[in-house]
């Protein structure tokens, strides 16, 4: 009698797994291609035979996906696509400035610049399988290879007026650099000149290109009868950080040149800290950073250590960037003007500190600072030359891998911690657990496919099934 009604028993018991496992897999494939899954799908119907658990399904719609050598989603098709979508979304959201058009003549940026640059970088060594920290350490950047039905034929943003422009070939409105002002002039931009710029595609993203040599040569007046030739969307080291977006969207001071007291990209280093180690300013308490503390400096936040806390990390990171210059390559009239961003080339001497005012400052050899304190109390200090030495010091923090692990979690499960706020040692609470396990195994083993395996895996992501 009790092995019929255990035989009896053996199928409900089957069919309520099928259906849990079938509602994991049905989560993250509404996640990750926003639908349901279809009940003819490969996945589905070896979960519904019990020969998948549905977290493993959740984990081969990512597995099978990658790109080719030509940089283009493989297999391609509408789900895979979409799931590519998805991470490119969500890589975007980590990046809080994104508009470029923020003055008059600004409008044409947003066709010629891709704000999505920066994300690029995640979805790349997501889909390729390369190591995480590649997105700091690797002195490139990507571009974005999209498909539309019809071509993208105006601006995105308008003009002051409201008026609609057309990307190119317009028989009045040309790209244009350069300015009409007085040779003289401190604000002469050079003799104008017109070209036929490399515009950013829109439409449906199936692929990326690593950037190579673009034909978008930008013509820079330096004063003195002397023009050069740089490239202007050419990336400048350190991964994501030297993205000729990410600097602009990220670097104040238009038309000026820092002079190492007001004027530095304290901006982007600020932005920096806040996007890639989810860290908010200040990091140093006041009883640390006294050494920074200049009682003689002519600028007041430099006499207190209330300001340096913030400033000791910002300037002297910032530092490391003095030579670039955030600027507009013409004047403003009916035609199309960018900002750029360029680098000015620098001499020998060194500046050593940081002066309250020097207008050579920029001319100066790039010497800065990494002054920071982990999310577990590290104090971290080294010097740095160059954008490729701050990603590396950067991508070899803790705080960048608990950062990216941390918001991985937040979106698949829907928690969401405040790294700053844990204690590391003593909070033992199962999601800081988890979240500082798979963080160390994330450091050592740097695939993101295998990070998000183990939250597929784990219990937060079955609660509420």
């Amino acid at each position: 009698m009790k092995l019929f009604l255990l035989l009896l028993y053996i199928p409900f018991v089957l069919e309520a797994n099928s259906n849990l496992e079938l509602r994991v897999l049905n989560k993250c494939y509404s996640q990750l291609v926003n639908k349901r899954i279809s009940k003819d799908h490969p996945l589905g119907k070896k979960v519904m035979k019990g020969e998948l658990k549905g977290n493993k399904a959740c984990s081969k719609l990512v597995e099978g996906i990658s790109f080719d050598d030509k940089g283009m989603i493989n297999p391609k098709n509408p789900e895979s696509i979409e799931i590519l979508a998805t991470f490119q979304r969500v890589h975007n959201s980590w990046f809080q400035r994104f508009n470029f058009n923020l003055n008059t003549q600004d409008f044409p940026n947003t066709d010629f610049y891709d704000s999505n640059e920066m994300g690029y970088h995640f979805t790349w060594v997501l889909f390729k399988e390369e190591k995480l920290s590649n997105v700091l350490t690797k002195k490139r950047s990507f571009k974005g290879i999209r498909e539309s039905e019809k071509d993208h034929r105006y601006f995105i943003d308008r003009r002051i007026r409201g008026h609609r422009q057309l990307r190119k070939n317009h028989v009045v409105h040309k790209w244009k650099v350069g300015g009409v002002e007085e040779m003289n002039s401190d604000e002469y931009l050079g003799p104008i000149d017109f070209w036929e710029p490399e515009l950013t595609q829109f439409g449906t993203l199936v692929g990326l290109g690593p950037y190579k040599e673009s034909p978008n040569k930008m013509k820079k007046w330096l004063g003195g009868g002397k023009q050069v030739l740089f490239d202007a969307k050419a990336p400048m080291g350190g991964g994501i950080i030297g993205t000729i977006p990410y600097l602009l969207l990220n670097t104040a001071h238009i038309d000026q040149k820092n002079d190492g007291g007001n004027r530095l990209h304290r901006r982007w280093a600020t932005a920096l800290t806040k996007d890639l180690l989810c860290r908010n300013l200040p990091i140093l308490k006041e009883s640390e950073v006294g050494s920074f503390v200049r009682k003689n400096s002519k600028i007041g936040f430099r006499k207190k250590a209330d300001c340096m806390n913030c400033h000791s990390t910002i300037d002297t990171m910032a530092a490391v960037i003095r030579n670039l210059e955030n600027y507009n390559s013409g004047n403003v009239d009916i035609h199309y003007t960018i900002r750029n961003i360029y680098p000015h080339k620098w001499n020998k001497v060194h500046s050593r500190v940081l002066p309250d005012a020097d207008e050579n400052f920029y001319k100066t050899v790039p010497e800065g600072q990494f002054i920071h304190k982990d999310l577990f109390g590290k104090r971290i200090e080294k010097k740095i030359n160059s954008l490729q030495d701050l990603g590396k010091e950067l991508a070899s923090t803790r705080d960048f891998f608990y950062c990216f692990s941390k918001r991985y979690f937040e979106f698949f499960t829907g928690i969401d911690i405040n790294l700053e706020a844990v204690d590391w040692k003593q909070d033992k609470s199962d999601e800081i657990i988890f979240v500082q396990k798979i963080s160390e195994e994330l450091r050592r083993n740097q695939n993101i496919k295998m990070l998000i395996t183990k939250i597929f895996t784990s219990p937060f992501y079955m609660e509420g099934l």
